[in-house]
């Protein structure tokens, strides 16, 4: 009996290592419409559950993509979305860096099957798509629970486990079909700002790399 105690410690070690290895936590840090801070949220990001994504997402956060990122389309019970900028915005972007960094996380992603027991449920993160094999640099929370987005082939990559009640769900979200998107792309921010004033946006995102 003894000897048969002495190995569950060092298989829970391992066990828990393997479990810190899959995850990554991200806090981002959210203004409201005045530019008060609205707090922050965490996210969970789980590489087991979308391999491809969640590298992705990591490497977009760790380039600042997202700081300053307008949530440009957020609807009451279904979405909050952000990650688009406009042309122009997205060479002001690219030039901070080398080509080959930011060419590998602008090409679209293969997209990857859900995981076994996920769903796009509330709190979970996915990204936005065109069609197949489209995810690129845009990311949505689920508000409540999407399920009829696994049948179209969004692919959870993580989940809230900070925030979502206090931050996420008071995100903005009175703009009829949420914002203007296409104004987004081809205008920029500041467009958006003045056509949308009240909308909420990221002021920055960061990886945790101690939890």
């Amino acid at each position: 009996g003894q000897e048969e105690q002495a190995h569950v410690p060092a298989r829970s070690a391992a066990d828990a290592a393997m479990d810190a290895a899959d995850k990554t936590r991200i806090r981002c840090d959210v203004l409201d419409s005045d530019g008060a801070s609205a707090g922050h949220f965490t996210l969970e990001l789980v590489r087991s559950w979308s391999p491809k994504g969640v590298e992705r997402m990591l490497e977009l956060v760790k380039m600042r993509y997202y700081d300053g990122a307008v949530f440009f389309r957020a609807l009451k019970n279904f979405v909050v979305q952000w990650g688009m900028r406009s042309k122009e915005e997205d060479k002001a972007w690219a030039a901070q860096f080398d080509r080959a960094s930011v060419d590998a996380v602008s090409s679209r992603l293969k997209d990857e099957k859900l995981a076994t027991g996920l769903s796009n449920s509330r709190g979970t993160i996915s990204f936005a798509m065109g069609g197949k094999n489209t995810r690129t640099k845009q990311l949505f929370i689920n508000l409540k629970d999407n399920k009829y987005l696994d049948r179209e082939g969004f692919t959870v990559i993580g989940k809230v486990i900070e925030g979502m009640d206090d931050v996420v769900s008071k995100i903005y979200a009175g703009y009829k079909d949420g914002g203007g998107q296409v104004g987004t792309y081809s205008r920029g921010r500041e467009n958006l700002r003045e056509k949308f004033p009240l909308m909420w946006e990221i002021e920055k995102c960061v990886v945790m790399e101690d939890h």
